[in-house]
């Protein structure tokens, strides 16, 4: 989402379409992008809200799902579970095959 400001430099608006954690799909990647997704066949999707784990559905792509999730861990937990493919609690450390899957080292802890 952008921000629009006026000439005196307040806020009006935002742009639109308005972005939130719940329309969150590849139905909003702009026209100008989609040459970026031609060839491609693996998605690596990082969320820290269930919302995000929509995020690339219409793509088409083998999707790995990578959940965060700080806070009510106990109460949120097995939901989390259930829609990512890996969750990082507690600010926990990005999981090497994030790393691996970007081709690159993943940093030495």
């Amino acid at each position: 989402n952008s921000m629009c400001f006026d000439e005196g430099g307040s806020l009006v608006g935002f742009s639109e379409p308005v972005i939130h954690m719940f329309n969150k799909t590849s139905a909003l990647v702009p026209q100008e992008l989609h040459p970026l997704l031609e060839g491609k066949r693996r998605c690596l999707l990082l969320g820290d809200s269930l919302g995000d784990v929509t995020m690339a559905e219409g793509l088409g792509l083998q999707t790995f799902k990578v959940g965060f999730l700080n806070e009510k861990v106990e109460e949120w937990g097995r939901r989390y579970a259930d829609g990512f493919d890996h969750v990082v609690l507690q600010d926990g450390p990005v999981p090497d095959m994030c790393f691996q899957a970007l081709g690159v080292e993943p940093p030495h802890r």
